[in-house]
């Protein structure tokens, strides 16, 4: 094994193995890996290679590869009332708004005629034509896309939702999206369209390091399989659609998916989210919030069995009155709290859209979790839920319009939730939350308020970004004011949840959130005479009298409990 790594890497400049040289053969013995005993190298990994004995199909949308695409939908279709039930449309029907009719094709040029057209009444007479070198080349290539797959109108959101509406058509239309992709016949994810303007349906290449060898299995046959290196067509893979903030509740709503990738085109519905594929089946780890074990054990004797929790929350959503077990609440708060993190990984154009672009999966949430919904947060999880935390190192100014200083949703970060255990000892008076569009509860919110009452402890920080050290990371520092008249640094690990201009000492304060062996809470400082707002996120170790002490601040229980408003 070690020799073919060897020889696999003797070229520098072509990255393949010997491929600027003559052919020669390669016998791999697959008795070194006790992990990979079968004779055939289909899907066989090891060391940083990959064998295939499946070849790239070119053509991402062959005559072939679109004739099992319709093989699998009607697959999908027919087995609703019993395996794929999972995959079944809601009731009531729907339409959009808008959409784009589909007409036949010019016979000269072998163009379609594009129609945005009323969703209420498809073949009326408010049909207005585009001319098709108006469309951008991906949205064509979703065209050709769907009238290939015998599908007569297609949504997309650029041509769909007036984006300039002086009447609010776009919030209007995200207050939709749910129904808009779980009605769907299915979603086309063209994950390998680097933007609007370059389409996806061109030839694909091979990924770097990828070469033709003759494979002799065990029983002295030899086929012809293809070798790549799997670290380079990762590298390759990295694409600009999972590094966007709105395809991930795309990516979830949807029932069914048509994944055009790099090397691969992929039907992905909730019942089989792997293996229907035209040729290569790389592993696409980033960006899939399917590729992890989520199945939940009530659905072990259900058609449900061996779907995804996901799939699950978003069926159940979208089908409240459904007889079968649903997934445990625990279970769904970790799905929703996970999501939260990947969401915030990814990239918005407007930042001010980072509650509206993860406003759908709140509603298919909504009727798993139950209770209201504020500002990305829910109302059922307080106080506990305000332990987020910004863990990543980048730290942006933080906005004044994206939400509640209390909510991740005021940030622009990466925001988790650690593992917080131990006894509430905050309670939550209100919630209040103005929404901008009160026909959008999952929408924006204008102004939120929560008024909570706790144990309070209050420090001086100040920072000085050129005196970050180990000790005061960032260059924030806290000091306590001990009985005496005596200042003492607080050795608590403060996370700020935005970057910080420098400032002199200034007066904050210790909101206790949960109390065990350690205390947990926010930073908060004052923003009227009669509100505060959020600041960042605290622990340190004030278990009370029971375990050692290493900060030498008051223990909890002899904190004074206050009421703020937070804002």
């Amino acid at each position: 094994m070690n020799d073919l790594l060897l020889r696999g890497h003797t070229c520098s400049q072509c990255r393949k193995i010997k491929l600027c040289e003559p052919r020669e053969e390669i016998f791999i013995d697959t008795e070194l890996d006790s992990k990979y005993p079968r004779d055939s190298p289909s899907h066989m990994s090891f060391t940083g290679l990959r064998l295939d004995d499946l070849e790239e199909v070119a053509d991402p949308l062959s005559d072939i590869t679109a004739a099992t695409i319709r093989d699998w939908k009607l697959r999908c279709d027919t087995s609703q009332s019993q395996a794929h039930t999972i995959c079944s449309r809601p009731s009531p029907g729907f339409f959009p708004t808008r959409l784009l009719k589909i007409v036949e094709m010019d016979t000269n040029n072998q163009i379609p005629h594009v129609r945005l057209v009323d969703g209420k009444s498809l073949n009326g007479d408010t049909e207005t034509e585009i001319p098709w070198d108006k469309i951008p080349r991906t949205t064509q290539d979703a065209i050709l896309t769907s009238q290939k797959l015998g599908i007569g109108f297609i949504w997309v959101d650029s041509l769909c939702i007036i984006q300039d509406s002086k009447a609010d058509d776009k919030s209007i239309e995200i207050g939709q999206m749910t129904q808009v992709y779980t009605h769907a016949a299915f979603t086309i994810a063209a994950r390998r369209a680097p933007d609007a303007h370059r389409g996806f349906l061109h030839e694909r290449s091979l990924p770097s390091g990828t070469t033709t060898v003759d494979f002799c299995s065990q029983d002295g046959k030899t086929r012809q399989c293809t070798l790549t290196f799997e670290s380079a067509a990762k590298e390759e893979d990295q694409n600009v659609l999972d590094t966007r903030g709105w395809t991930l509740q795309e990516y979830i709503m949807s029932r069914r998916l048509l994944i055009i990738g790099s090397w691969t085109t992929t039907w992905s519905c909730r019942k089989e989210r792997a293996g229907n594929c035209d040729g290569w089946t790389l592993d696409r780890e980033k960006g899939d919030p399917f590729n992890y074990n989520g199945s939940w054990t009530s659905s072990e004797n259900t058609v449900f069995k061996g779907t995804h929790r996901l799939d699950a929350i978003a069926f159940f959503g979208t089908h409240p009155d459904s007889n079968y077990p649903k997934p445990e609440d625990h279970l769904i708060l970790w799905e929703w709290n996970s999501l939260v993190q990947r969401y915030t990984q990814r990239n918005l154009t407007r930042q001010t859209d980072r509650i509206l672009a993860i406003s759908g999966l709140a509603q298919i949430f909504s009727p798993m979790r139950g209770g209201a919904y504020a500002a990305g947060l829910w109302a059922k999880d307080f106080p506990d839920t305000l332990l987020w935390e910004n863990r990543s190192r980048a730290l942006y100014l933080r906005p004044s319009d994206q939400g509640p200083s209390w909510s991740w949703t005021a940030i622009n970060s990466t925001v988790t939730w650690g593992a917080g255990h131990g006894k509430d000892v905050l309670s939550v008076d209100s919630i209040e939350c103005d929404l901008d569009q009160p026909s959008a509860p999952f929408g924006s919110v204008k102004r939120g308020a929560l008024r909570v009452t706790g144990p309070a402890l209050d420090l001086e920080w100040k920072r000085t970004k050129s005196t970050s050290s180990l000790m005061s990371p960032g260059g924030h520092h806290l000091r306590y004011l001990v009985p005496g008249g005596m200042y003492i640094n607080a050795h608590i690990k403060f996370l700020p949840d935005a970057e910080e201009p420098d400032s002199d000492w200034t007066t904050v304060t210790l909101l206790a959130v949960k109390v065990d062996d350690y205390t947990a809470g926010i930073v908060l400082r004052k923003s009227t005479d009669s509100e505060h707002s959020r600041f960042g996120y605290f622990d340190a170790n004030l278990p009370g009298d029971k375990y050692h002490i290493d900060c030498q601040l008051p223990v909890v229980r002899k904190w004074g409990s206050r009421t703020f408003t937070i804002i």
